[in-house]
């Protein structure tokens, strides 16, 4: 079982790096998506905000994919899946932005309740994946 979860966790850690390499390749797109959310209105800040952000997430992708996934790990990882959800929530009030829709599971150009069913599903799967890895310790 234990295997099982280091494998799972390996994989979030691919799907993790995937999206962020997308977003190291679109590093202004994805400034302009956060910018049409009106994720945070100075846009200096959210200049400087924009990389750290997919810093953190390339950070996350790696302590999954190498094994590293202590509860600090876990709260960035539920963290930015909060972000995420909490930018989709705002999305569904304005349904057309004007982005690439480069990242549709993150910040996409339509809102959608079936992103964010997906984004909260993925947030539970990997708080009740961290508690199984925790229980059999």
């Amino acid at each position: 079982m234990y295997i099982m979860i280091k494998i799972v966790f390996f994989l979030i850690g691919l799907f993790y790096l995937k999206i962020s390499i997308s977003k190291v390749k679109k590093v202004y797109f994805f400034y302009r998506a956060l910018n049409e959310y009106k994720f945070i209105q100075n846009e200096k800040i959210l200049s400087l905000i924009t990389p750290f952000l997919i810093v953190l997430e390339l950070f996350v992708s790696l302590y999954f994919i190498f094994g590293i996934y202590s509860l600090r790990e876990i709260l960035l990882c539920v963290s930015l899946q909060f972000l995420y959800i909490f930018l989709n929530l705002r999305s569904l009030k304005n349904f057309n932005y004007d982005n690439c829709g480069c990242f549709p599971l993150q910040v996409p150009k339509k809102g959608s309740l079936k992103i964010i069913f997906f984004n909260i599903s993925f947030l539970f799967f990997i708080i009740i994946l961290f508690g199984v890895k925790v229980r059999l310790l």
